[in-house]
């Protein structure tokens, strides 16, 4: 639209995507974005000219500098699964657990219902557009690496090697962000365990310890998951499965790295995940670990992520992992798949 002497676009995409064209064609311009982290006010303009130009170095070299700045300052964030301690048990014994996996699962028309859900983000006018915002240094840090995470994403004509070291980069970021995430939900839980302790009326010291363990393993719980399904819809693409497989298989791939990568290769439904899944499985002992991995497949078979012929597949593999907490042999295992199955019959009636 053009009004009196400007020119002004009804949908932001396409005042981005002309910037985007802009930053190609001039290098000035890209270097203003990509210059004291301006890009961070430039995100979708810079996805659509990684898009664009999909073996442009620079951009990478450029983000590359202020993450491996971030990583020096907040390495020492990073959890480890042995320090994890989640202390709730989710074992079951074998009379309750196939009553509770099928009770758990959903018909596939609640699961269509419940993952069809509503874009409710705000909307900006091309004129509310704000290039000057500022950014605290957590907030700065999340956003370069998910601008990164995009990048990597686009830039599909990179050599193998470099697309390594990134994806690399970011699943290092996610472990940070665990750790940050994890902190500041501790500190948020602990202000209102504090709060209940100043009411001793209304709460035994029994009740604040189970609430506040209670509280901190799910978050334990869910944090991983959650920051796993942001992977998913920020890098995910069959076009790095190689390179996931790299890190699944590497021996020197953390325990919460092999996690990220584990799931980001099932959730793309990529060929050999069941090899995959349940060679994971099996060779995970620690058991905050595998907790983590059985709410993960239970959100697979709760709802009906994947085919019903996996059915059978992630009922024995959680009654694997069931045995796993709660102790057992074969025979047991035959039994708990038996029931589970037969929960599920009776269920579909």
């Amino acid at each position: 639209m053009q009004n009196e002497e400007r020119v002004t676009f009804r949908y932001n995409c396409m005042i981005e995507y002309y910037l985007a064209k802009k930053a190609a064609q001039s290098s000035e311009f890209l270097i203003h974005m990509m210059a004291n982290r301006n890009y961070l006010n430039y995100s979708n303009e810079l996805m659509y000219y990684t898009g664009l130009n999909r073996q442009n170095i620079d951009v990478v070299k450029a983000l590359q500098k202020d993450l491996y700045a971030d990583f020096d300052k907040m390495r020492d964030i990073i959890p480890k699964i042995d320090d994890y301690n989640i202390g709730i048990n989710i074992s079951l014994p074998e009379e309750n657990f196939a009553k509770r996996i099928g009770e758990s699962k959903l018909t596939q028309a609640q699961s269509d219902k419940m993952q069809d859900t509503e874009d409710t983000s705000d909307l900006h006018t091309p004129e509310e557009i704000d290039k000057s915002v500022t950014h605290e240094d957590m907030d700065s840090f999340v956003r370069t690496l998910l601008i990164y995470g995009g990048c990597l994403k686009n830039l599909e004509l990179l050599p193998k090697k470099e697309k390594e070291i990134m994806y690399n980069d970011y699943i290092l970021g996610l472990c940070i962000m665990l750790g940050i995430f994890k902190k500041n939900v501790e500190e948020y839980f602990n202000g209102e365990v504090s709060d209940m302790e100043q009411s001793p009326e209304k709460y035994t010291e029994k009740e604040i310890r189970e609430q506040k363990a209670l509280m901190q393993d799910v978050l334990k719980i869910s944090l991983p998951i959650a920051l796993q399904n942001i992977a998913l819809e920020n890098v995910g693409t069959i076009k790095l499965k190689s390179i996931i497989e790299g890190v699944i298989t590497d021996k020197n791939s953390s325990e919460f790295s092999k996690f990220f990568s584990v799931f980001m290769f099932s959730d793309l439904h990529l060929p050999g995940l069941k090899h995959v899944l349940k060679d994971y499985v099996d060779k995970a002992n620690n058991k905050s670990l595998l907790t983590i991995i059985f709410f993960k497949l239970l959100y697979y078979y709760r709802f009906r992520y994947f085919s019903p012929s996996l059915d059978s597949f992630f009922e024995d593999i959680l009654a694997d992992i069931n045995i796993k907490l709660h102790g057992g042999n074969k025979f047991r295992k035959d039994r708990l798949i038996t029931d589970i199955k037969s929960q599920k019959m009776i269920n579909n009636r």
